[in-house]
């Protein structure tokens, strides 16, 4: 059958037509698609922070371990006090009692990073323990809002990777293990990483760094934990 110029001109516009609504389906669907992953981030990090609150009621105590990594003990304050998941505690360098670790500025969001302070009891100097996915191993999370952890920026064991906030992810940069000293209430604390929380170059002043670094059994790397 043979088309006039009259009846080419409408098939034309029809198959444009159809062309167009399909360009716009697709165009549609994929919105839709970017929305609901959009939507499901957004849902996961909820789910992320809230998971910080699922353990507070848990009054179980903490595992503390040896050198070797085998089990030692409980968790327990410079007073020797047993401290158990949930409890709010402060950590202090030996170094300087004076001084404790401490959220930069009170900021709690992802990336910030742990420095040292003088004691000013403020909620950016308390934190909680809460039980990971790992034995022996814990988060350290703040206190105020314990879906945020202490966290090795980027799961890196290079030196002198600071220490920072995140919310909770399940990853080894996140675990930390108490190891025993010669002295009740004071720990090395040792991340999944195998590496160790350290005071950057010794240095207890306002501001020093807090990062991970080799463990190497020096009191830059002590920590006192004192339940509140």
């Amino acid at each position: 059958m043979c088309l006039n110029n009259k009846g080419f001109a409408i098939t034309t516009i029809l198959y444009g037509l159809l062309l167009m609504a399909t360009l716009i389906l697709f165009l549609l669907i994929g919105n839709l698609s970017f929305e609901r992953r959009t939507t499901d981030e957004f849902v996961e990090n909820i789910k992320n922070e809230l998971n910080g609150f699922t353990n507070i009621n848990d009054t179980s105590n903490i595992i503390i371990v040896k050198e070797d990594g085998t089990y030692s003990g409980v968790l327990k304050d410079i007073n020797n006090h047993n401290v158990a998941v949930g409890d709010e505690i402060k950590l202090i360098t030996p170094i300087n009692e004076n001084y404790l670790i401490s959220i930069k500025d009170n900021n709690i969001t992802h990336a910030t990073p742990m420095i040292l302070l003088l004691n000013n009891n403020s909620d950016s100097q308390s934190f909680t323990i809460r039980p990971s996915t790992t034995d022996t191993y814990y988060y350290i999370a703040t206190f105020s809002n314990p879906g945020f952890v202490m966290d090795i920026a980027g799961g890196s064991t290079e030196l002198n990777t600071k220490i920072q906030l995140y919310t909770t992810d399940d990853v080894p940069a996140q675990k930390w293990q108490f190891v025993e000293t010669d002295k009740v209430g004071v720990y090395t604390i040792r991340s999944a990483l195998g590496t160790c929380m350290d005071l950057f170059s010794a240095l207890a002043s306002g501001g020093s760094a807090i990062n991970s670094y080799d463990c190497n059994n020096s009191n830059a790397q002590k920590w006192k934990v004192l339940k509140v």
